[in-house]
């Protein structure tokens, strides 16, 4: 089980920081660009760990105005193995969508914030993550 948490967490956690973030995406969100993974946390099974992400080797997610995602990067398996993306907004703010082609309605969705150059992706964990 916490090999478990903890192999979804590295997959899904993120904090990431941008590289290039001109434009603007399908969604009017901002988010088309590229972004630099800087920091990940997740729960082990007791307390809470943060760990900081090295620039070298390069670890990011390049968002396009047409609605495609792209990974680079190891700590970018598995959720991110999809090559679309949408955003919707909620009653709790913006909801990142993970889909596996344009059509897709339901996908992976996760929390997202954007902070100026930062974009903060929170899925839904059962022990805490960011």
């Amino acid at each position: 089980m916490r090999s478990i948490c903890r192999s979804i967490s590295l997959l899904i956690v993120f904090f990431l920081a941008s590289c290039s973030s001109e434009g603007v995406g399908p969604d009017g969100s901002g988010l088309e660009g590229s972004w630099r993974l800087y920091e990940w946390g997740y729960s082990p099974g007791a307390g809470y760990t943060v760990e900081a992400v090295a620039a070298k080797p390069l670890q990011s997610l390049t968002f396009t105005g047409q609605g495609e995602l792209s990974k680079q990067g190891d700590r970018l398996s598995g959720v991110f193995d999809v090559p679309y993306y949408r955003v919707d907004s909620s009653q709790t703010g913006l909801r990142l969508r993970l889909l596996k082609n344009p059509q897709d309605t339901s996908g992976i969705s996760t929390d997202l914030r954007l902070e100026g150059n930062r974009m903060r992706i929170s899925p839904p964990c059962v022990e805490g993550c960011h």
